[in-house]
């Protein structure tokens, strides 16, 4: 019986472990992989972080329901507290708009949940002072 104990306490604290360890590891990748991982990983909370409008998509694709042209943009974002990392945002059936310069995105890792315009007035004073540093 302390034999299965022990055994099912290493496996819980190895797996709690690779959890907290794969949040490092998926930072700044854009690919499926760190997207599925953190998307299922509960160490890894909602944050909104903003970045500045890409003028072009890195990727583009068909879209398999309807047809039309899908877009991914890596946007570098900046957390309230001025981190930052790059994320990749999708967009369906349209480009980014190039009218307004700024991101507010909710993510979950490097999971996208959600993106909105903004203007540099909506942006925190962290972030704006982290963008013109990192120009």
């Amino acid at each position: 019986m302390k034999k299965i104990l022990k055994i099912t306490v290493i496996v819980v604290v190895g797996l709690m472990a690779s959890l907290l360890l794969a949040s490092q590891l998926t930072k700044n990748k854009t690919g499926m992989l760190a997207y599925t991982i953190d998307l299922l990983n509960p160490f890894v909370t909602m944050e909104e972080v903003y970045g500045k409008v890409p003028a072009e998509p890195v990727s583009n694709w068909q879209d398999a329901a309807n047809g039309g042209q899908d877009y991914g943009y890596h946007v570098k974002t900046y957390s309230k507290s001025g981190k930052n990392r790059t994320v990749q945002v999708a967009t369906f059936g349209s480009k980014i708009s190039q009218d307004v310069k700024f991101l507010k995105i909710k993510t979950k890792g490097q999971s996208v949940r959600s993106y909105d315009y903004i203007d540099e007035a909506a942006l925190p004073q962290k972030v704006l002072k982290a963008m013109e540093e990192n120009k």
